[in-house]
């Protein structure tokens, strides 16, 4: 990444430009996958596409109450997002987010680890009823 030369990637810093390359990775090594078995609608991903979803885990950005820092570039500022609401998990608990564009709005999709609900004896679910299902 650092071959490529300065500002291939904008502002981002290593870490979200490597989120970039393994989207761009995923999409192609897909499209490949489909075009060999047969389907020829399959296209190959554009090479320069703005405005692609970029993820940062955890320890690479930072959750203030309702902003969240992300790392950019050496020597650039760093991004600095207000959140329209509070993340409903405790900071030690977020593990990734993931910043994406859709309907020319930007959105800040957080992925926390939640501890698994224990339930006291007797009073577990009912195994013969499925969620949703009444």
């Amino acid at each position: 990444m650092a071959a490529s030369g300065p500002g291939t990637f904008g502002e981002l810093d290593s870490v979200g430009a490597r989120s970039v390359l393994r989207r761009f990775s995923d999409a192609w090594f897909a499209a490949a996958k489909r075009r060999s078995a047969g389907d020829l609608s399959a296209r190959f991903p554009r090479r320069r596409r703005g405005l692609v979803p970029v993820r940062w885990y955890h320890g690479t950005f930072t959750l203030d109450d309702r902003r969240v820092r992300i790392p950019t570039a050496k020597g650039s500022p760093p991004l600095w997002v207000r959140l329209a609401r509070k993340v409903p998990y405790p900071a030690e608990q977020v593990r990734s987010i993931t910043l994406l564009c859709e309907g020319g709005r930007l959105f800040l999709d957080v992925t926390a680890e939640v501890p698994v609900a224990v339930y006291p004896p007797g009073e577990e679910p009912d195994p013969g009823r499925v969620a949703g299902v009444d």
